[in-house]
Order: structure tokens, then C-alpha cells, then sequence
């Protein structure tokens, strides 16, 4: 599967939005698929309980 095919299933818009939020390149995240799968997809489950959890927070927060 493709990193932007993942960062969309896990809820991203672009795998741009996902780079952003792990701090490196998307070119670094393809890289990263292809030479250190592991390490791809730590970065790529992390990103998204990164997500998931801020956007939890703002429902939480936000008044009724």
C-alpha cells in the first residue's frame, strides 16, 4: 500500500497533513516505507492517535 493510501485510511487528508504532524518530509515518509518498514509504520500509527487524540480533546472541550 502507499504512504498516501495509509494516511488517508487513518484519516488524513493528504500524507502532507501526516508529515506535518511527524515533522519530517513526505519524501522522507515513502523513504522510510522502503528501507525501514518498522520505523514507517510507527511514525504512521503515532501521527494518528497524534490526530485522533487532539481532535477527542476539542470535542471534549467544546461547549454543549
Amino acid at each position: 500500500m502507499k504512504p498516501s493510501q495509509l494516511a488517508k485510511q487513518l484519516g488524513f487528508r493528504t500524507l502532507n497533513e501526516l508529515a506535518d504532524i511527524a515533522d519530517v518530509t513526505p519524501r522522507t515518509l515513502v523513504n522510510w516505507s522502503v528501507s525501514n518498514p518498522e520505523r514507517y509504520l510507527a511514525i504512521m500509527l503515532g501521527a494518528a492517535a497524534v490526530k485522533h487524540s487532539y481532535l477527542t480533546m476539542k470535542i471534549i472541550q467544546s461547549p454543549q
